[in-house]
């Protein structure tokens, strides 16, 4: 798939990619809407993966990390609000406290965008104890025998 530039970002799947997975074409006035979408999700899912200032040009894209900014472009298209249930006789509407919308990644993309970066799912957390050698000495200093 041959991935475009937008203004400066490299956009990571394309409007066409978009439509083969819709029931129907994109019509007419949604078009700038699903583009603009897609300039979104490619920034935010490039920030994820480490790069901020969007993804590099020239630099291969794994085809994991399109899915998943198709995903957010599809998700966001159908159902920006991120509506988990929705009546209509007396109107009811819910919506998950862990759903998501807009543009948010869901943990297992983040999961997903991680493996593909290589990055390591362990990570090294350094804790200090607050305790400074002067606090060790007064503690428990050892006192030698002479």
């Amino acid at each position: 798939m041959p991935l475009f530039m937008s203004g400066v970002q490299l956009n990571l799947t394309t409007l066409e990619e978009i439509e083969r997975r819709l029931d129907a074409p994109v019509m007419e006035s949604d078009r700038d809407r699903v583009r603009a979408l897609i300039e979104d999700a490619s920034a935010v899912v490039s920030a994820y993966a480490g790069f901020p200032d969007g993804w590099p040009i020239g630099r291969n894209v794994p085809k994991s990390i399109q899915i998943i900014c198709r995903q957010v472009v599809l998700r966001c298209f159908n159902n920006p609000m991120g509506i988990t249930s929705e009546s209509m006789g007396d109107y009811s509407y819910r919506r998950s406290s862990n759903a998501v919308a807009g543009l948010q990644l869901t943990l297992d993309e983040k999961k997903q965008i991680d493996f593909a970066m290589n990055r390591s799912p362990v990570k090294s957390v350094h804790v200090g104890s607050g305790i400074t050698w002067k606090d060790r000495a007064y503690w428990g200093g050892f006192t030698y025998a002479d």
